[in-house]
Formats: C-alpha cells, structure tokens, sequence
C-alpha cells in the first residue's frame, strides 16, 4: 500500500511541475502580444464599384493593408460601419484575421457594400482596426445618397 501512496504522490507532483511549465509558456506569448501595435491603417480608395447594385456599383470588397509589429499569430478585429449625418449608424459585418510575421496584415473581406439609398443623408464609411489593446478607426470615404456622388 506504501509503495502505491509514493508513486500516487510523485506523480502528482510532476503533473503539478508540467501545469507550472505550460502556465510558464502562455504568459510569455501573452507577453509578446501585450507589445503588438498596430502602427497604420489603408486602405484601397472607395470608387462607385465599391458601392452596392442599388446604386450602380459592383460591391467590390476593399483592401486593406494593416502595418504592424512583426509578430505573427496575433488576432487582428476588424468592423466595417456607416456613421450616417442623421446620426444613425449602421454595421457592415465585421472579420479576424491573424497577423503576419512579417508586419503587413493585407485584409480583403467581402463587408457589406456601401449602399446609403435614402435620397437625405451623408454616408461615412469607418473601419475600427483592433488587437492586443491596440485600435485605430480609418476612415475610408463618405457617399452622398442626395447628389448621389462618393466624397
């Protein structure tokens, strides 16, 4: 019975050793991306093939290109959204993307389109870019549903 309890025990205590040595690791990679900024947002311009059938448009997805510290892994948020001049706001999808090694996040996700058919308001596209505490908010462009122009 003696001999079972010891190796009951050691056993335990190596179990013990190898949660502490995994714990170990996770606060390490949760280390390297407590340090990850994001250093700059662009994106592609928006043109009239950007915007929804309704209004003539091909509702062709942007590029963005996300500058960043060169770590690799890091999930990077990304919202599209409309603040409208009416005060509104309207959501366009949102994605995750994992960051590139290399510092150069490019990111072309299928948001909804810009489609602002009102005929009385200003459209103003954002893109809220976030991960690991750091944001930023890009605005991309405005469309006008009264002249029906991209500002």
């Amino acid at each position: 019975m003696k001999s079972y309890l010891s190796v009951g025990l050691s056993g335990i205590a190596s179990l013990a050793l190898m949660a502490c040595s995994e714990t170990a690791g996770s606060s390490s990679e949760a280390s390297v991306s407590s340090n990850f900024q994001i250093s700059s947002v662009s994106v592609s311009p928006l043109t009239l093939n950007n915007v929804c059938k309704q209004l003539g448009g091909q509702g062709t997805a942007p590029t963005l290109t996300i500058k960043h510290s060169a770590v690799g892994g890091v999930p990077i948020k990304i919202r599209m959204w409309d603040k409208i001049s009416n005060g509104n706001t309207y959501e366009h999808r949102r994605t995750r993307v994992m960051s590139n090694a290399s510092g150069t996040t490019t990111v072309n996700h299928k948001f909804l389109p810009p489609c602002n058919t009102t005929g009385n308001s200003v459209s103003n596209y954002r893109f809220d870019v976030s991960a690991s505490g750091s944001s930023t908010t890009k605005v991309w462009g405005g469309y006008d549903s009264r002249s029906k122009t991209i500002r």
